[in-house]
């Protein structure tokens, strides 16, 4: 049960909460009245083609396209040995660019990367062209599952009218064997005498033989009023048509737009997503209300989804229930002497100074702006039972309180923000004080401690900590933004052009690495792709929502110094994709969308009421080193807890990205507005 349950935070919430479930049943009512039907009205098996390999593209500098090789002599070589440089070059300048390859006494080999063949596929098609007279065979070989040796290599037909100036090799469309998993091109080159061999293009296509399926996804809570609307379609096969309407709750066709044109989504190690992705833009329309969205893919059933806008909705509907876990993880009773806020056991790794930090800067950023409304009091809440237990262990154990390096300048940084924001609160202030007047003593130095002294001067007005700042300016951090921007305008220090700067190049990375259907950020390094983990992770199947909803807040800072629609769009794709637009449509706090999916990994004698709010790990790699998304949405049977499985880390952070989100000033339009 939950402490206090007379205070009025608690009634707030649970009167939000009581809203949240009724509307939900209705929500849930009218998706099922909505029936989304996935597959062809006739259920008959089709064909329908895609390219597995198409070279041309990939000739764009002096390197040979990734994955590709060039080895002496034929296939298959037991050994084989890279060719010598001397040996080929990329000819970029040429129209059309080309791998040119000069064999001299020997023959050379151009291998294509492996490609691995889904299950659908019955049958491949291909062609290479190039020019040059030299004697050169193409081949296609087959590879069984983790085999270095191709069991069956099929040869290109080289046509009579093939030519010096126009050589063609054709693989007309062969049967794939049952137990072929992957695919190789050769193309073998023969030396001739003052002769080069340019290699223009090379084309592989598969067939597959499918029952057509699709699928919609979209934010489940909802858009905001005047705000990016993306949404997100899939079907098994490239479609013909990829259209949809929007309908209002009239039934009137309000809006009528086009899908982006089909992707494959590629993760670490060019590995490809199952089907193909279609990105929808619905941004038009900014009247509130319900409405339904609609899709249509060739002879598919349409799709259906029930859509709704509303302005500040997301703040009213999807924030206040993440500080439930908070609260219901509290320390009741601390051990003697010990500072202990949130039980451990559910805090995801991270220490209470680190989880404190984003509560507290969360508050304090919306406090101006959003303190008057029903979903910050949770925060608010939770923000002075922190704040004031950890003043009353500062106070009460002035010589013993034990706290490392790290902890001392968080919590310096924590007791200037609530002194600063909570004059009324002596005891506060006498904690913030008794660290601050330590730090001015040690001379302590760190954005942090920058932070504490610029947060203690419009606190207390007193010279000595802006003196602090002047002899301790950290320079341009993204770790004290706030500190550094009130210096500026007090010292007329330069700081705003700088930090839109550093922004704008870091939010310029963020938006190229998201041109996806889904506008989700790939990361590169050690943190590789969409999903996969550093080599040395402790858990390398836990899912991405922290480094989502870290990518979300970091940019939603950058468009406040750097506006930019794109930015802006990036922060609504992230927020999107925790709630429902995600290639399983899942919603990733739990039961804020749906009070029973997706399920969440339990502990021992909780039941999924208690989870209520918990921001799960969320999607994740399929495998190790397998960027493809892995989430579980089961109904019954063990629950995957890699995925479903929360912590207090995911929250704070998904409450600052929100908080962050919220500091972007936003008008609500004139009545009848589009």
């Amino acid at each position: 049960m939950l402490p206090h349950r007379n205070n009025l935070a608690m009634r707030l919430f649970e009167r939000h909460h009581h809203y949240r479930q009724a509307r939900l049943l209705v929500m849930l009512c009218l998706a099922t009245a909505l029936a989304v039907a996935t597959t062809a009205d006739d259920g008959i098996t089709q064909l329908h083609y895609q390219t597995l390999l198409d070279s041309a593209g990939d000739y764009v500098d002096a390197d040979l396209p990734a994955g590709w090789t060039i080895i002496q002599g034929d296939v298959p070589a037991p050994k084989p040995v890279a060719a010598s440089e001397e040996y080929w070059h990329m000819d970029t300048a040429a129209e059309p660019p080309a791998i040119v390859l000069t064999p001299q006494t020997i023959q050379l080999t151009l291998l294509s990367p492996p490609l691995t063949l889904d299950a659908d596929c019955i049958a491949l098609s291909g062609a290479l062209t190039g020019t040059g007279p030299n004697e050169a065979v193409a081949t296609l070989h087959w590879f069984e599952p983790e085999a270095d040796t191709s069991f069956q290599t099929t040869t290109f037909d080289e046509p009579p009218m093939s030519s010096a100036e126009q050589r063609r090799f054709n693989l007309a469309e062969v049967e794939r064997p049952s137990e072929a998993a992957t695919v190789q091109i050769a193309l073998t080159v023969h030396p001739e005498e003052g002769a080069d061999f340019r290699v223009q293009n090379i084309r592989l296509a598969g067939t597959y033989s499918i029952v057509p399926e699709a699928d919609l996804f979209y934010n489940r809570i909802g858009y905001e009023q005047v705000e990016p609307k993306f949404f997100t379609a899939w079907a098994n096969y490239r479609t013909e048509e990829a259209s949809f309407f929007i309908t209002d709750a009239f039934g009137d066709r309000i809006y009528e737009g086009e899908l982006s044109s089909p992707s494959r989504v590629q993760g670490a190690d060019s590995v490809e997503w199952d089907g193909f992705f279609y990105r929808g833009n619905f941004s038009y329309i900014q009247e509130e209300g319900y409405y339904t969205l609609t899709v249509k893919f060739d002879r598919l059933e349409p799709l259906t989804a029930p859509i709704h806008i509303g302005f500040n909705l997301l703040w009213e509907e999807a924030f206040a229930p993440a500080l439930a876990p908070f609260k219901r993880f509290r320390i009741a009773s601390p051990q003697e002497g010990y500072l202990q806020l949130w039980d451990p056991a559910f805090g995801g790794g991270a220490s209470d100074d680190t989880l404190l930090w984003k509560i507290v800067k969360s508050w304090s950023i919306l406090k101006g702006r959003m303190g008057d409304t029903p979903a910050f009091a949770p925060l608010h809440e939770e923000a002075l039972f922190a704040l004031e237990r950890l003043a009353r262990w500062i106070t009460d154990n002035p010589d013993e309180a034990q706290m490392d390096e790290e902890q001392t300048a968080l919590y310096t940084a924590i007791l200037a923000v609530g002194a600063r924001f909570l004059p009324e609160a002596d005891t506060i202030r006498e904690a913030a004080t008794q660290l601050t007047d330590q730090m001015l003593e040690e001379n302590r130095r760190g954005p942090e401690f920058f932070s504490a002294a610029m947060d203690m001067y419009a606190a207390t007005g007193e010279d000595r900590y802006m003196a602090y700042a002047h002899q301790n300016f950290p320079g341009i951090s993204l770790a004290c933004i706030e500190a550094l921007l009130d210096y500026e305008g007090l010292t007329g220090t330069a700081v705003t052009v700088a930090l839109r700067q550093l922004f704008g190049r870091k939010g310029e990375v963020f938006i190229n690495n998201a041109d996806n259907p889904f506008g989700l950020a790939f990361a590169t390094g050690e943190r590789r792709g969409f999903f996969v983990h550093p080599p040395d992770a402790p858990n390398p199947l836990q899912g991405a929502s922290a480094r989502v909803l870290a990518a979300m807040q970091t940019i939603a800072e950058a468009h406040r110094y750097a506006a930019s629609p794109d930015f802006r769009t990036f922060v609504y794709d992230q927020i999107n994709w925790m709630l429902g637009n995600n290639p399983f449509g899942a919603c990733l706090v739990a039961g804020l969308c749906d009070p029973t999916m997706p399920r969440v990994a339990l502990p021992n004698g909780m039941t999924p009421e208690d989870a209520y709010g918990a921001v799960l790990h969320g999607i994740g790699p399929r495998a190790v080193d397998d960027d493809r998304p892995e989430f579980d949405i089961s109904k019954t049977g063990e629950i995957n807890e890699n995925t479903n499985g929360f912590s207090l880390y995911n929250n704070a952070r998904y409450i600052s990205a929100m908080a962050y989100l919220k500091r972007v000033p936003v008008g609500r339009p004139r009545t009848g507005a589009q």
